[in-house]
């Protein structure tokens, strides 16, 4: 387990940290300062767990990287705001990943759900602040995301109509929360049939 949280990291720094550390299999890159070009060599490591936490400069490039990671169970990239549907796109195969939080991806859009429909392992799925989340996307989730057991949609534009395209899903836990366009009697008629988080 490596945790660093630093606005002094480096790239060069990182990439030490990856020739180092091979046998590391959770990595917390939080609030760091890193470009795209830190995360070359990444796909060395066998991490499981990979949160890149507010990493406000890297893009899809880094992404690009990190896709290579194939025994990646889980990965946070809430507040990465300069990565996009191609991101999406490049970690689509990944088999294991069954963890994925898009928190304040702003430029995340129904065309990279399309993408994350295409994980075999998806469980648990977080959207925050993403706004070009729309009904679309989750009529995508409840036809190809059947095995997904934790759902939050967090500020999106989803509406009552897009959260009924939900009911066919067998979620444990469904979040719904700062969703303007959802009305109250939504989320509690949907408390009914799933746990609200």
């Amino acid at each position: 387990v490596l945790n660093v949280r630093s606005s002094s990291l480096t790239d060069e720094a990182m990439t030490l940290y990856v020739t180092m550390c091979t046998s590391l299999q959770i990595l917390t890159i939080d609030q760091c300062l890193l470009s795209d070009a830190a995360f070359s060599n990444i796909s060395n490591l066998k991490l499981k767990k990979f949160n890149m936490a507010s990493l406000a400069n890297i893009g899809d490039s880094a992404i690009y990287e990190v896709a290579k990671i194939t025994t990646l169970k889980l990965l946070y990239l809430g507040g990465c705001k300069h990565i996009s549907d191609q991101s999406l796109y490049y970690i689509r195969t990944l088999p294991k990943l069954a963890t994925i939080n898009l928190g304040s991806c702003t430029r995340i859009t129904d065309q990279g759900v399309e993408y994350l429909a295409q994980l075999p392992s998806l469980r648990k799925l977080d959207f925050c602040g993403d706004d070009k989340i729309t009904d679309e996307a989750l009529r995508i989730i409840s036809q190809r995301c059947t095995s997904l057991s934790t759902l939050v949609l967090t500020s999106t534009s989803i509406t009552d109509a897009g959260v009924d395209e939900l009911r066919n899903l067998k979620l444990k836990n469904l979040g719904i929360l700062r969703c303007k366009q959802v009305s109250t009697e939504k989320v509690q008629e949907m408390g009914k049939l799933f746990s609200i988080v």
